[in-house]
């Protein structure tokens, strides 16, 4: 592995999740890709272990809690690099994240709560894009009234810190 060309190269579909000794010790790449065939969760310990280790991530289930999510964007704000991550979690954790920071169902574009700047609201499309610190964060694939009623289900999350944000 320590000759693995040029970090950065990508692994896009590994089937079932690896075991997490396996997966963490990849070397550091410029973009991870990581979704199973199964909907495996990857615990939080794993997911930290790879955004320390890389520059960008593309997973598919995370178990983390609301505190854990909150220091994900802590991370990433403090980062002076471009970096994305892309995860899905579940529904009530990003609820509890949104309500504490005074996001409702009334919010709409354009709206400022606290650090929260709302750059696109589209409950049509079930979309939700806005800035925190230095990140960019986006919503995709959920009901906003079973994101605001914290239901079961799940949310893709997109986190951006780029240069300019």
């Amino acid at each position: 592995m320590h000759d693995f060309p040029a970090r950065k190269h990508s692994l896009l579909h590994l089937g079932d999740l690896l075991e997490t000794e396996k997966f963490i010790a990849f070397p550091s790449m410029e973009m991870l890709a990581m979704q199973a065939e199964t909907h495996t969760r990857m615990f939080s310990d794993a997911f930290f272990n790879l955004i320390d280790s890389h520059k960008s991530l593309h997973l598919d289930m995370v178990d983390i809690t609301l505190k854990e999510f909150e220091s994900v964007i802590e991370i990433l704000s403090a980062d002076f690099r471009s970096r994305t991550l892309q995860f899905r979690t579940d529904v009530s954790v990003i609820a509890h994240w949104l309500r504490n920071n005074g996001i409702t169902v009334a919010s709409k574009t354009g709206d400022h709560r606290g650090e929260i700047e709302i750059i696109v609201m589209d409950q049509m499309q079930n979309t939700m894009r806005c800035r925190y610190r230095n990140c960019v964060i986006e919503l995709i694939s959920f009901s906003f009234i079973l994101l605001f009623s914290s239901g079961e289900g799940s949310v893709f999350v997109i986190i951006t810190r780029g240069i300019d944000n």
